[in-house]
């Protein structure tokens, strides 16, 4: 689904009353304060724990308040499309320059409404301009084995504030260890960050379940996404006799498959952005 782009208010009249808005019409911040970040998440050591990236608005505990404590740029810009990194092409500063946020929420403020808001924060702060365009990619569709899926359903949490599940993760000399209690869109998440492509949730699982994956990480050039083999049954063999590859530990650890395949995606450009936001 094309995530929105600066939509037209069609609840004009309701939202007039209840939300602050800018002169086209679109939800907007009650207050919000934009400044560069002095510090980065790579801090001095000895210094107090910061809580870095961005926090709060509706769903979380915090839904009257949206929080960034060194955040980059690109990490705003994904918050508010609603957007992973493989639907954004921007450019590289955007990952190295950090910004903190302190912006007020009108109670009562959807999730949608929440994503225009900070739309039109990059629009009126960092004269931030977009455009989508179409974009194929090579992708992988994960779906459930032949014999049904290994992970177990576990009992579900209090939701995380964030999204971001508890779990354990090693890794040492090339072997991987990742547990954790996840819904299949998280564990696809996560392939997508490993594999380098994105991987679509076709599971049909809607639970929460423990992940358990031990795999060894092919080393740069040799990862699927470099072309290496994947089986009718989406699984890479284990060429390495230490320990599968990720592909093939998802399918025999989890009872799950993941089919490569071609597809085409809508990505968000950025056109033009100004590194320094315009005053408070």
């Amino acid at each position: 689904m094309k995530p929105a782009l600066h939509r037209p208010c069609l609840w004009l009249l309701a939202c007039s009353a209840a939300f602050g808005q800018t002169a086209g019409g679109h939800p907007s911040f009650e207050v919000a304060s934009v400044k560069p970040a002095t510090d980065t998440p790579h801090g001095a050591p000895g210094m107090p724990l910061v809580r870095y990236g961005c926090f709060g608005g509706p769903g979380t505990s915090d839904p009257g308040r949206f929080t960034c404590n060194s955040a980059p740029l690109a990490q705003l810009v994904f918050s508010a499309y609603h957007l992973k990194p493989y639907q954004v092409t921007l450019p590289d500063w955007m990952n190295r320059t950090f910004y903190n946020v302190v912006a007020t929420i009108a109670a009562g403020s959807t999730a949608e409404q929440f994503r225009l808001m900070q739309q039109n924060l990059l629009a009126e702060r960092f004269k931030m301009t977009v455009h989508f365009e179409k974009k194929e990619v090579a992708a992988y569709d994960l779906k459930v084995g032949k014999d049904g899926p290994k992970c177990k359903e576990t009992v579900a949490d209090p939701p995380p504030e964030n999204g971001i599940t508890t779990g354990d993760y090693q890794e040492r000399g090339g072997r991987v260890l990742h547990k954790a209690k996840q819904t299949m869109e998280e564990l696809a998440w996560y392939l997508t960050v490993r594999l380098g492509r994105p991987v679509f949730d076709s599971t049909g699982l809607t639970a929460i379940y423990d992940i358990g994956l031990d795999f060894v990480q092919e080393p740069a050039g040799r990862g699927p996404a470099q072309g290496a083999a994947v089986s009718a049954e989406g699984g890479t063999a284990a060429s390495d006799p230490v320990g599968p590859t990720l592909i093939g530990a998802v399918q025999s650890q989890l009872g799950l498959k993941l089919e490569a395949k071609k597809g085409t995606i809508d990505v968000l450009v950025i056109d033009h952005a100004e590194r320094v936001p315009t005053e408070n």
